[in-house]
This record gives C-alpha cells, structure tokens and sequence, in this order.
C-alpha cells in the first residue's frame, strides 16, 4: 500500500487549502490513509517545506495527519498531491505518482508569468506518472484545449459546500430586498452599479463570522458575482442555497453552464454596458422574487448532491491508482 501525501500551503485558510485538508480528511474516513504536509513560499516566492506539525486553525475537526516535513523522507513509494500553485516541486518528485489538483486555472496562470521556467507546461505535460485532477469545467477545458493534456490522464475531483449551509433551510418569509456580495471579488466592476442605485441595500461579506454569512445570505434575495472565476467558486453555491438568486459575470468558470449551471439571464459578459439590464432583473427578482427562484432549483439540486460525488470520485480515483 502506498502512502498518499497532500501538500498544502501553511497557516493560510482559503477555499483551496480547506478542500486539501478535506480531501485528506475524506479518504482517510474510507480507509485510505492519508498525510498532509505544510509548504510555505519564501520570500522569491519558491515553495519549500515548512515543518509545521499542528493543523492549520480552522481545520481541526478533519480527520488528517501531519508530518514534520523537514524530516520526512520522501520515497518511491509515496504519492503525492500538489495544488497547481505549486508546481515548482515536480523536479523533486521525479520517481513519484504526483497528482497535480487544478483548484484555480487562473492562479496557475498567475504563477507561471511570475516562474515560466517552473510552470511551464513541459515540465509536467508528458511526464508518465503525473495526473491531472479537475475541481471545475473550465480547468477541464484549459488543460485539453490549451495545455494539451490527454483527456485519460484527467480525473473528475471537485469540491462540496460546509453542512452549515444545509443545516438550517433558508425561509421566504425572512428574506429581504438585499443584495451580498463578496467585496474582495471583482469590486471594480461593481462599484459604479452600487453608486448608481443608492436605492438598493448592499450588503457586503466583510468582517463575518462564518455564521453571520449564513445568516446574511438566507436574508437576502440576491448574490452578485462580478470577480474572476478561477473555478468553481464555494461562494456563489452557498449563496445558491441559501435562496439567493445568483447573478454572475462570465469570467473563468461562470461562463460553462457545468460550472454555474443558471440560466444565461442572470450572467453578463460586460456590466458596464448591460448596467440598465441588470438594475431592471435586480428589481423584477425584489418583485417576483418566488418565481425567478424556481430557475436556481437545478443549481440547489447540483449543491446538495456535490459532497456524494466527492466521497465517490476520490475513493475510486485514489484506489486505482495505489
């Protein structure tokens, strides 16, 4: 049996290194043991191993764990996940099974105009013994179409919501003629939509507890996302659940229907341009908020049913390969 070792990027609690840690979680509830072992990136941005031996705060209720990393010793049979951030380890895992999960097209992206060298799609598009995992459509897409990869060493792996959203269903009768919307996304892009509908609560997400984001999402009758979509974004689908009717611009993920899977009416592809469109479906969602809700009903049956599909594409995947 092989042991299956998850990098994740120390003390950072993001989407993308909450759903390593339930990945790890995930298999080693399945009898598939698993490691997570910290990394950190200095300060020329080279990842190297950090040896922090204590779960990152926040991630303690997940059944993982930890190596010291600085005295773990890497062998040939050990088979290692990275995130597409960290691709400048590939060199050191030569002899190794290395999953490469593609949580964020648009950070790979971002790192590979910074490190060319490293993350150029040489250095991991005909290796034998690297696969691909795909948390969205639109990282299945830019691995096929631009980098190349063939489609049978690409697995299916995307991500779940909390059971929080789940816990308490969201109720008409509360909700409110209120928009959320997530500041640190796309804020330039829905700044002057603000300014020019003085009339309209916004409610930022900023400085929440966990729970006061349930809570102001159940409250409110619409989520806008005009930020980049670097992949299927948790937001959108808790605020999906939540009863909010999501709308969303077409960057990254939010243009496949795989990812977002909402009616084109509720995405635009240039805001400033559709900015009289979009305050008219804003006031028509605040006056028939009941009947534009019934277009998120395959949205919400999509979310409910992610965690299950989860659990089975990383068994199988994981199995097959150890």
């Amino acid at each position: 049996m092989k042991n299956i070792l998850i990098v994740v990027p120390a003390g950072l609690a993001t989407g993308g290194t909450e759903l390593l840690h339930q990945l790890c979680s995930c298999l080693n509830d399945n009898n598939i043991e698993a490691m997570i072992g910290y990394c950190i990136s200095d300060i020329h941005g080279n990842i190297r191993w950090c040896g922090q031996k204590e779960v990152t705060k926040g991630y303690e209720n997940y059944n993982i764990k930890i190596i010291d990393t600085k005295k773990y010793v890497i062998t040939e049979n050990d088979v290692l996940v990275i995130p597409e951030t960290a691709l400048e380890m590939l060199p050191l895992l030569e002899n190794n099974l290395t999953f490469i999960w593609w949580l964020s097209v648009d950070n790979y992206l971002k790192c590979m105009r910074k490190d060319f060298i490293n993350f150029a799609p040489i250095k991991f598009k005909d290796r034998p013994n690297v696969i691909h995992l795909v948390q969205s459509w639109y990282a299945y897409r830019f691995l096929v179409k631009s980098v190349g990869i063939n489609e049978n060493k690409i697995y299916w792996l995307s991500d779940y919501i909390s059971d929080s959203f789940f816990e308490k269903p969201f109720e008409i009768s509360v909700k409110k003629n209120q928009i959320a919307y997530n500041p640190a996304k796309g804020y330039e892009n829905i700044k002057k939509l603000i300014e020019d509908t003085p009339d309209i609560s916004w409610v930022p997400l900023v400085n929440m507890t966990h729970l006061q984001v349930c809570d102001t999402l159940r409250m409110s009758k619409i989520y806008i996302d005009f930020g980049n979509h670097p992949g299927k974004d948790r937001i959108p689908r808790e605020a999906a659940i939540s009863g909010c009717c999501v709308i969303t611009n077409r960057l990254g993920a939010a243009d496949y229907y795989e990812d977002v899977p909402i009616s084109n009416e509720y995405k635009f592809a240039d805001i400033i341009e559709s900015e009289a469109e979009i305050i008219n479906l804003i006031k028509d969602i605040f006056d028939n908020y009941e009947i534009h809700l019934k277009d998120f009903d395959y949205y919400r049956q999509k979310i409910s049913q992610e965690k299950g599909e989860f659990i089975v594409d990383a068994t199988q995947t994981f199995r097959q390969f150890i």
